[in-house]
Formats: structure tokens, sequence, C-alpha cells
């Protein structure tokens, strides 16, 4: 799937919901959703439930709810994702609340990799994300691979006492399953203000947490606070004391041409999605990327 767009969406489903795509197998690139996408059991995204193949360039501004105890692998952009043979997801973000029961994240429910393969990059969340156990402000439970070059900005609460949620990920490893993947989170960043002082809920063994760093909502909005994003300039933008960082794409991806890059710096704003120039009003600032307006006139 390419260059696919759904707005104001209201999706409702028991498993395998997602605003795009209930369970994805394949490929989807530059695609994007808005609205609501309610579940009621495993497996709920904001653009797609379940995921099993490649996610690049694409997001959602969804909110997204699991209702019920069975409300489980509930994320922002996808509920659950396992992603190996060399496939990969990076450039994604997703900003719209979450809520559920059970391994909630603002970005993924859960993940599931190999890192020997190619590592899950380049990401962020921002929304707000509540739950009982396992909650994390980017990841539920990143149960193995390798996440790197990623931040959570939103506020981060889970009800369940004794497992506190994690700025970054509400659980970490998976050290008492047979077939055991290591499970490395690396140079990333969470808003301390108003999210976890803990970037991990609970660590279950076999893991590695390397260059992790919790900052404040006002330095969030400052390039110097982000110490571990190597290459920043390639890869991410930010209008210093106006909002959190957001994506720079590589000269290397391929664009519509048809869509001026005066459009992409244009000064208007919509649905919380603004251009380069300016922000919308106190919300943090994304990008509105040339491969986002040639969804729009693609459709």
């Amino acid at each position: 799937m390419k260059n696919v767009g759904l707005e104001q969406a209201d999706i409702l489903g028991k498993a395998a919901v997602g605003a795009l795509i209930g369970d994805n197998l394949g490929s989807v690139y530059s695609s994007y959703a808005t609205g609501t996408v309610t579940g009621s059991d495993y497996y709920i995204g904001g653009l797609i439930g379940s995921m099993r193949g490649t996610l690049q360039h694409s997001y959602a501004a969804v909110t997204v709810k699991g209702e019920g105890t069975l409300a489980k692998h509930v994320g922002g952009l996808i509920g659950a994702g396992e992603i190996a043979h060399s496939l990969s997801m990076k450039y994604v973000y997703a900003n719209g609340a979450v809520s559920g029961q059970d391994f909630v994240g603002g970005l993924a429910g859960s993940i599931y990799t190999d890192p020997a393969e190619i590592p899950i990059e380049y990401l962020y969340a921002g929304g707000e994300v509540s739950g009982y156990e396992y909650v994390g402000g980017l990841i539920g439970w990143h149960r193995g691979g390798r996440v790197q070059y990623a931040y959570a900005s939103g506020k981060v609460t889970s009800t369940l006492q004794g497992i506190p949620p994690g700025g970054l990920a509400g659980a970490l490893g998976d050290g008492a399953t047979a077939f055991i993947t290591l499970s490395i989170l690396e140079k990333m960043h969470w808003n301390t203000t108003v999210g976890p002082d803990s970037s991990i809920g609970i660590d279950n063994g076999y893991s590695q947490q390397n260059f992790l760093k919790g900052i404040t909502e006002n330095q969030m909005t400052q390039k110097s606070s982000y110490t571990h994003f190597d290459d920043f300039e390639n890869h991410w933008n930010l209008i210093e004391g106006v909002g959190t960082p957001y994506f720079e794409y590589p000269a290397t991806l391929a664009l519509d041409e048809s869509v001026s890059s005066d459009v992409y710096l244009s000064d208007s704003c919509a649905a919380g999605r603004c251009r380069r120039k300016s922000g919308c009003g106190s919300s943090p600032v994304r990008s509105d990327p040339i491969w986002k307006l040639a969804v729009r006139t693609n459709l």
C-alpha cells in the first residue's frame, strides 16, 4: 500500500482493528489516518491493528480506545508489530490519545523483532497514554529487537499498583520466553514533566538500555537537549522554543514532484499538523511533509 489517507475515520471492531488495515502482512508507505479507532480485544492500532511487514513514512493522528479487560496490545500507530526478514519500520509517528488494558503504548502496543535485522528507528509519539499494566509513552511492551532514535512527549499513566508506567516502554524484554531475543532500547528521550521518572516500567531481563535520557517539557523544544540523536540535521528538524522535533526526510526519499515545495513551506496549519515555518497555537510542531500533501492530491 502506498499513498493512502483516511480522514475523520470512525472505526469500531473487536480484534485486529486499525483505521487503514486490521492485519498487515505486506508493506505500507506514505500513508496516514485521522479520527477514532475503538476495539475490545487484542491488536488495536491507530493505523494498523497487527503488523508483520514494512511501515515507513506514515502516521496516525487517531484517538485509539481499547475497551474492556481483553483490550491488549493497543497503540497510537500499531497495536502489535512483528518485523523481521530485513523489513523495517522507520520515519513514523502517532499523535493521538491512547487507552487500553495491557500493553498500551503511544506508538505501539508491543514490538517483537530480531536485533540482527534492520533496526526500528526514527519514531515519535505525542499523545496521552493510559492503561492498566505495561503502559509506555512509546511502546507498551518491547519484547525483542532494537529500537532507536525515538522520543515520547505525552502524559503516561497506569492504574496497576506495583508496576509503574514507563516514559518510553511499559515493559522491556521477555526473559521467561523459551526463544529469547535480546531487547534493546537505544538513544531515546521522554518527557519527565508530564511522564514518569523512569524510562521503563519493568525490565523482564535479557535486555539493554543504552543512552536513554528524560528531559523536561521545555527542554523538548531545544535541539541541544537531544544529546543522543546522532546526525540530527539529516533526520529531524525543530523550531527552537516552539515545538518538538519532526522529521526532516532524507533527500533520497522519493516524493511526488507534482507538489510544489512552496506548499510545503506554507504558513497555514491543518488539523494540528503544522508546516515548517510556524506552529499551531500551543500544540507541538508537526511537519506536513510533501508526501503527505501528495497523498491528498492522489486520492
